[in-house]
């Protein structure tokens, strides 16, 4: 009798859990992406799109000891693009792993960490696009970036400790860790294989996905819990 209740008393404590208080505060940032980006495709949001030539223009003026809005937003735009999507597909698409990911680093890390890691990576993913578009003057937007940074920092936390399987909605039950954590292997490994073979029209920030998975992994590395 107890072996027949040991699964569903361990799905209804994930239930719980994904329901309780101690999401909300990736609930709170994922409707605040959610949010930003309709807002922005009713009122036109461009200017907080990052566009890598910009970003090294702002960077070359602070350099030279010219501090201005000029130089400063360029710089503020490689957090403000993760607010932004292109469209409903790419917003909900990201959204979805968004939360999952999110869900399990907030679960680990607290909201202070899963806070910082979403603007690190932003900002990696961000440095990432620039190493691979250097010069580039096409905008770059969506949360794409801090997703793969999730995923780089859970496979970073992974790896360090073993850690209890996670239950996320829509995950229809707990899953091993390294489970998780293998489905940001392969696409990180799918995004290296895109870079590879990018064309000149494919408008699919390889770079970021990338940046923002190594500066999760590296986060992760700071966190000792």
């Amino acid at each position: 009798m107890a072996g027949g209740f040991g699964p569903s008393v361990g799905i209804e404590r994930g239930m719980k859990t994904h329901l309780g208080p101690s999401r909300l505060p990736i609930l709170l940032l994922a409707a605040t992406i959610v949010l930003v980006s309709i807002a922005d495709w009713l009122l036109d949001f461009t200017s907080a799109m990052m566009v890598p030539l910009l970003v090294e223009e702002g960077w070359d003026r602070l350099k030279a000891g010219e501090i201005s809005w000029k130089s400063l937003w360029p710089l503020i735009t490689m957090v403000t693009h993760a607010f932004l999507h292109s469209g409903p597909q790419h917003l909900l698409w990201n959204m979805l792993l968004f939360w999952i990911f999110g869900s399990v680093i907030l679960e680990i890390c607290g909201w202070r960490w899963m806070l910082a890691i979403f603007i690190i990576t932003a900002v990696g993913g961000a440095l990432g696009q620039m190493m691979i578009d250097r010069g580039g003057m096409i905008f770059m937007l969506g949360a794409s970036g801090t997703v793969m940074g999730f995923q780089g920092a859970y496979l970073g936390l992974v790896v360090q400790k073993a850690r209890p399987n996670p239950f996320v909605w829509p995950m229809a039950s707990p899953i091993a860790p390294s489970h998780l954590a293998a489905f940001g292997v392969i696409a990180i490994l799918m995004d290296m294989m895109g870079v590879l073979r990018q064309s000149p029209g494919d408008q699919i920030a390889y770079g970021a996905h990338i940046g923002g998975f190594v500066s999760g992994i590296f986060v992760s590395f700071f966190h000792k819990g």
